[in-house]
């Protein structure tokens, strides 16, 4: 799948999360790119041989975090995770 085409659908996992009452009151696009960008360079900062999928979700949250709320984190890492697991469910299909 190419990174128009996963972007688009990570878009669209954000956009049903929204519209289910989850306010993400950041832009989807950056959400998008973001997620890509740490999800494909995963195995370079992490060394591990085999990385569950926590820790891929806590990682992709660490990035969030650094990105959207640098100097203090107001969201809950539950909110976090509610935002974080579909898109790692979008990746995850389109990784294999």
């Amino acid at each position: 799948m190419n990174e128009d085409t996963l972007l688009q659908e990570i878009a669209d996992v954000v956009q049903i999360l929204n519209a289910a009452g989850a306010s993400w009151n950041w832009p989807v696009d950056q959400i998008g790119t973001i997620a890509l960008r740490r999800w494909n360079s995963f195995p370079r900062r992490n060394k591990s041989k085999s990385p569950t999928r926590d820790d891929r979700i806590r990682d992709l949250i660490k990035g969030f975090q650094a990105h959207f709320e640098p100097d203090i984190p107001y969201t809950h890492v539950d909110d976090w995770r509610a935002i974080v697991e579909p898109i790692v469910d979008v990746l995850e299909l389109n990784s294999k």
